[in-house]
């Protein structure tokens, strides 16, 4: 099973108090922080720009993605739906922990964390997901999750899997079939000073970095 190429957008929530922390939170419930929730409200009004607007919104079940989600749709209006299988990679017990040097070893190795899944296990979970949410959508949705989602998909692009997604950024996915690397272009959208909105290629994926539009 492969992930189906539509179009599509992509916010990892806000800022946790286990970012903050710089602690390994997993599937722990981790809340926004007061700067977490102001960036939910900033993504909204990016989300609020766009010529192409989601039609509905899936979201983790967990409350930072969650909230994150429904920060947006205060704005948009559009039916919004939640799914645990959209929960970030499980790390068992190093959850709660500082450790992210062993989390970072055991998922190169490809390894399974005691009560965790492998990078394996959770690309599965998220490929399963992934096909499930959008059979007969009306694209574009939007997805409101975690880094991990991200990190999934950068392998798709033959990178480490580990490049910084930042909080509360909108991500674009635009189909690219014809290219043999990878499935998308992606795109990262933010508002200037002016209040205009900015389209940019994500610094991950290298194959459009450089291109304008």
């Amino acid at each position: 099973m492969s992930l189906p190429l539509i179009p599509f957008y992509f916010v990892r929530h806000g800022e946790t108090e286990a970012n903050v922390a710089f602690q390994v939170a997993g599937h722990l419930d981790s809340p926004l922080t007061k700067r977490g929730q102001q960036q939910a409200k900033q993504v909204a009004k990016v989300v609020e720009a766009l010529d192409n607007k989601p039609r509905k919104i899936f979201h983790s079940d967990l409350s930072r993605a969650r909230d994150t989600a429904y920060a947006i749709n205060e704005i948009l209006s559009v039916d919004i739906f939640e799914h645990e299988g959209l929960r970030e990679h499980h790390f068992g017990i190093f959850e709660g922990h500082d450790v992210w040097d062993d989390v970072f070893q055991i998922l190169r190795r490809d390894e399974r964390p005691e009560g965790g899944e492998s990078r394996n296990d959770f690309k599965q979970r998220l490929i399963k997901v992934f096909n499930e949410i959008i059979v007969e959508q009306e694209s574009p949705i939007l997805i409101t999750a975690h880094g991990g989602f991200a990190h999934q998909i950068q392998r798709l692009f033959g990178q480490d899997g580990h490049f910084m997604i930042d909080n509360c950024h909108l991500h674009y996915f635009e189909p690219w079939e014809e290219n043999e690397h990878a499935p998308w272009k992606v795109y990262v959208f933010d508002i200037d000073n002016d209040g205009e909105i900015k389209k940019r290629a994500a610094d991950w994926c290298p194959s459009i970095v450089g291109m304008r539009e």
